[in-house]
């Protein structure tokens, strides 16, 4: 199925929003995996706007990149991932590590003393400003983990 907005409005809606849900009248991602619009992925993104004004991670990465936070009373894990996938055959494969240039921009909910990259603890730009640490990162080749110590 995949779903084509109408040119201007027809009187039926394809998504709802209320304070504490979305309703949304088709499988969004079903179509974004088979055809990849784009406004489908904005749509969704702006829904979890609206329902999720405070992120716990915000960042204007590329969209090959991903940002994932774990860890447990006494520090965060950042973990930053630039890679992109080729197909090859039916299978996405990475081979080469993609290069993230330093100076993207990750805010990350809570205020934490010091951003150290591992291993080797290296210490990271980093500073605080309403609750929440922003932390500039430096060039990633494929991978890089940073420790957020409280």
């Amino acid at each position: 199925y995949y779903y084509t907005p109408p040119e201007c409005a027809d009187g039926h809606s394809a998504v709802i929003l209320r304070p504490d849900f979305a309703y949304i009248s088709f499988d969004p991602f079903a179509s974004y995996f088979s055809k990849a619009p784009y406004f489908h992925k904005k749509l969704v993104s702006k829904i979890i706007s609206e329902l999720m004004p405070k992120r716990l991670i915000d960042c204007d990465l590329p969209s090959t990149s991903r940002a994932t936070l774990t860890g447990c009373e006494d520090y965060q894990l950042l973990h930053i991932k630039a890679t992109h996938p080729e197909p090859r055959g039916k299978v996405n494969i990475v081979e080469e590590p993609g290069v993230l240039a330093a100076g993207y921009i990750v805010s990350v909910e809570g205020e934490f003393r010091s951003v150290k990259l591992l291993p080797g603890e290296k210490e990271v730009t980093s500073k605080t400003k309403d609750g929440r640490t922003i932390i500039t990162l430096p060039q990633i080749n494929g991978y890089d983990m940073f420790c957020l110590c409280r």
